[in-house]
């Protein structure tokens, strides 16, 4: 029954205050690792998936800033920093976001990682196979990029649900 706690569930969780509050204070991305649950496969992926951030934020640069862009509507500082958050499928307070997340694409998986960036937008995920250093660099680089377009809907991705006032 969708009653008060159950759309609690749906619309909030602690991964996703942690998330919002991350990109709030200015990280580039938060990317979401969601295990499945077998360690052989778990322990690997998040070890490479932490281990090509890390790398990333030191070799990626962010694109200067050319007086005919966009002026930025946020106070939060532009840096590069890719923190990774679990969201463990088999904890109650993440069921319906991991459960959001791996519904958003076929095929999702093995381990999941989604990058998420702006006010709560997922990137394409990375899953099983899928996820290794040059899909994970690909994605990085297109999120410390130039912006191309000014209207969300031409970004790739979905929007998420969060209980944020993101402005």
């Amino acid at each position: 029954a969708l009653d008060d706690k159950a759309l609690g569930v749906v619309l909030d969780s602690p991964v996703r205050r942690e998330t919002a509050r991350r990109l709030l204070a200015g990280d580039s991305a938060v990317w979401l690792f969601l295990p499945c649950g077998k360690e052989a496969e778990d322990a690997p992926a998040r070890a490479r998936l932490a281990g090509e951030l890390a790398r990333l934020e030191t070799s990626l640069k962010l694109p200067p800033r050319l007086p005919s862009d966009p002026p930025l509507l946020s106070e939060a500082p532009v840096k590069l920093s890719f923190p990774v958050l679990d969201v463990r499928r088999d904890d109650p307070a993440e069921a319906a976001f991991a459960q959001l997340l791996l519904g958003s694409d076929t095929g999702l998986e093995g381990p999941v990682a989604f990058p998420v960036f702006g006010r709560g937008r997922a990137l394409w995920a990375l899953a099983g196979k899928g996820l290794h250093d040059a899909t994970i660099a690909e994605a990085a680089a297109f999120l410390a990029g130039a912006c191309s377009c000014e209207a969300k809907e031409l970004n790739p991705g979905l929007d998420l649900v969060f209980a944020t006032d993101w402005d």
